[in-house]
């Protein structure tokens, strides 16, 4: 059976999601959730929410899907334990830190890998089953045939059927962090994305990044053949009117094969909706802003929406065995059918005086089950003669127990987990020290970039497949760059293949994915790339657990937070380059002016430059941030390894990053110091 798993930004979208009939529900607490500008739920709303959903049988889920610095860990572990201690069914996770954290204090906690883990490959899926993980979040940018491929892993798969649409791959996302420090690694996107950007000379009213939202409900049954188990709806910032209506119309399209496609995009759209990446088809179809008219019928719509959740949604069907007998105590049995009861009792009845109780008075009274989540099925009364018991009386054994019975489904369906304390081990966070010049490190995108350089003077150089084959360079320096996102495994896998049969023995992996497949090889050196989001020292471990020799630390830590992550393996950074801030599928030139009229850059409406690098025939594009990163002449601890980004730049270009690193120069023309100094929040 498919599930239908709802948002929860607050505790009316609960009971929205609840009514409208969720099978489950997600949300986040004050810290730690990718929602993190929603209400969200504190403590006490966190034990009302599990009771409410685990006496209708509804699983919840909490979101702990967000990156952690060192300093913050005394809270992650009270945001886990928290977790634990009040049966929460399973958590969601991004960090890889908080993943190793998990497994090792409360091991029996089922865990979900978020959307933000990029998991949209089967040997990633794989990998993420073998790392601990129940379930994967697959990537919003898969389409069916990949998502099957995910399914038959025998990990459970969740597809994302309705919501907001990012532009950006999720999890590999830096334009908000980089543009005003909220980080959406972070839970703290601003949704940049959504503000004019275009191809043209003048952006004002084009949203080259903005694109609908998406609306899967006619492919469930495609999806659920794929193998899909959950459908999930986005939402944990909107309304409780939309969590309304996505849910009811996502158990009509289940269900009936039918919904009313009107009014979701009365309640929220952007021009619209798109099926996603489903069918594999993009381009400018996918694209569209939220407009005044979006928006008034929304408010239109909303208080027809609100009178479909007032009245509570039927979860069980009861029977009742009431016995009502002379010289005992009344008592009432409450049974759902599905193994729990409960019996409660009241004082003995008395004697009538005037009209005696009859079996049929007595059901009536009993079978009011208005206000709860059940249904009543049938009674059975046993009845002496000539006893008399109020209508005031029956009304309170009947709400005693569906109280009890409520309670007992609870219970029933509630996994208290263990916590244990005593596996933590914290390494001493200290600020490195050292005089000692780092390893230069070189990542272009192609071979005629290192034309001018002094390679003896660089310890690696990384290449993407086939530019890896051009280079004029000997191949004990050489590193294969590993594709940040792969449409075809099996291209990768040759790539990597022909890379070591050709003597390559360094692999820079960007996904997950690639752990997996680089297994087996030997005599190898495999090094995490930034897009691993390492942001503290249980990440490193995992990585170095997987296969890392050594990390590029993520570039949304600050200079002192990156200093302070420890591990068994060298850790580097980066100290030039044009910074990939968004991992697209979709072109934004492209779709809007075509490839004739690419002059290979964006415009906000600030008019700064954003370049676009275009990897069209692998099936993915990279915004780059117009001003270069640039730190060679700051004054910093060095780290074990430095690197710099060659994206845009030609040969002669090139040379003048080598040689101004070489001598510390300081910079010319536009430059940033990205947020090594400033941070994310």
């Amino acid at each position: 059976m498919c599930e239908i798993l709802s948002p929860v930004g607050s505790v009316e979208s609960l009971f929205a999601a609840l009514e409208s009939g969720a099978d489950a529900v997600y949300f986040g607490s004050k810290r730690f959730s990718a929602r993190q500008n929603a209400q969200n739920l504190d403590s006490k709303q966190i034990k009302q929410a599990v009771f409410e959903c685990h006496k209708r049988g509804v699983k919840i889920y909490q979101a702990i899907n967000t990156l952690y610095f060192d300093d913050e860990k005394s809270e992650l572990l009270n945001e886990l334990k928290q977790a634990a201690q009040n049966g929460i069914d399973a958590i969601i996770v991004q960090d890889l830190g908080t993943v190793k954290t998990a497994l090792e204090c409360v091991p029996e906690m089922p865990l979900h890998a978020s959307t933000q883990m990029t998991v949209h490959t089967a040997e990633g899926a794989l990998l993420a089953k073998e790392m601990g993980f129940k379930r994967v979040v697959v990537s919003r940018e898969c389409p069916v045939d990949t998502i099957k491929e995910i399914a038959a892993t025998g990990v459970e798969t969740e597809v994302f059927v309705h919501g907001a649409l990012c532009m950006s791959v999720s999890g590999q996302c830096y334009l908000s962090a980089m543009l005003g420090s909220r980080s959406a690694n972070r839970g703290l996107c601003a949704g940049a994305c959504r503000l004019p950007f275009s191809a043209c000379e003048n952006p004002a009213d084009k949203y080259a990044l903005s694109l609908k939202d998406l609306c899967a409900f006619k492919s469930l049954n495609e999806l659920k053949e794929a193998g899909v188990c959950s459908f999930k709806i986005e939402g944990r910032m909107k309304r409780p009117e939309y969590v309304a209506a996505a849910t009811r119309e996502c158990v009509s399209a289940l269900k009936k094969g039918s919904y009313d496609l009107k009014l979701l995009r009365r309640v929220f759209s952007r021009s619209g909706f798109t099926n996603g990446y489903l069918d594999g088809k993009l381009g400018k179809d996918m694209f569209g802003v939220r407009t005044k008219e979006d928006a008034v019928a929304a408010r239109e719509t909303f208080s027809e929406i609100k009178e479909g959740y007032s009245e509570v949604l039927k979860r069980a069907e009861v029977s009742f065995e009431i016995r009502v007998k002379q010289g005992e105590k009344i008592s009432l049995e409450i049974n759902d059918g599905e193994g729990s009861a409960v019996k409660v009792f009241s004082d003995p009845p008395s004697f009538a005086t005037k009209r005696a109780a009859e079996d049929d008075i007595i059901i009536r009274q009993i079978k009011k089950l208005g206000g709860t989540i059940y249904d009543f099925k049938d009674a059975k009364v046993e009845l002496d003669n000539g006893l008399f018991v109020s209508a005031k009386e029956l009304n309170d054994l009947r709400r005693r127990a569906v109280e009890e019975l409520d309670k007992k489904r609870y219970l029933k369906n509630t996994v208290v987990k263990n916590f244990n304390d005593k596996v933590i081990k914290t390494k001493r966070s200290e600020k490195k020290t050292g005089t000692v010049k780092p390893l230069l490190r070189i990542r272009a995108n192609k071979a005629e970039q290192l034309y001018y350089l002094d390679k003896n003077k660089i310890e690696l150089i990384s290449l993407p497949f086939p530019e890896i084959k051009k280079a004029d360079v000997s191949r004990e320096k050489l590193c294969l760059e590993l594709d940040r996102f792969m449409t075809d495994e099996n291209i990768c896998r040759k790539q990597i293949k022909d890379a070591y049969d050709g003597g390559i023995t360094h692999f820079l992996a960007q996904n997950i994915a690639h752990f997996r497949l680089l297994k087996g090889l030997k005599d190898i050196k495999i090094h995490a790339g930034y897009s691993m989001n390492i942001t503290n020292s249980d990440a490193l471990e995992t990585v170095t657990r997987l296969g890392a020799s050594d990390a590029e630390l993520s570039f949304e830590l600050t200079e002192i937070k990156a200093q302070r992550i420890v591990g068994d393996i060298p850790t580097g950074v980066i100290v030039y380059g044009h910074l990939p801030l968004m991992l697209m599928r979709n072109c934004p030139i492209s779709s809007e002016v075509g490839c004739s009229g690419c002059k290979g850059y964006l415009r906000d409406r600030k008019n700064k430059r954003f370049y676009i690098s275009c990897h069209k025939d692998k099936g993915y594009f990279e915004l780059l941030n117009g001003e270069p990163l640039y730190l060679f002449d700051k004054k910093r601890v060095p780290p074990d390894f430095e690197t710099i980004m060659l994206t845009k730049e030609n040969a002669d270009e090139a040379k003048e990053v080598f040689l101004s690193y070489l001598e510390n120069r300081c910079p010319s023309g536009e430059f940033t110091r990205g947020l090594y100094y400033r941070g994310v929040l």
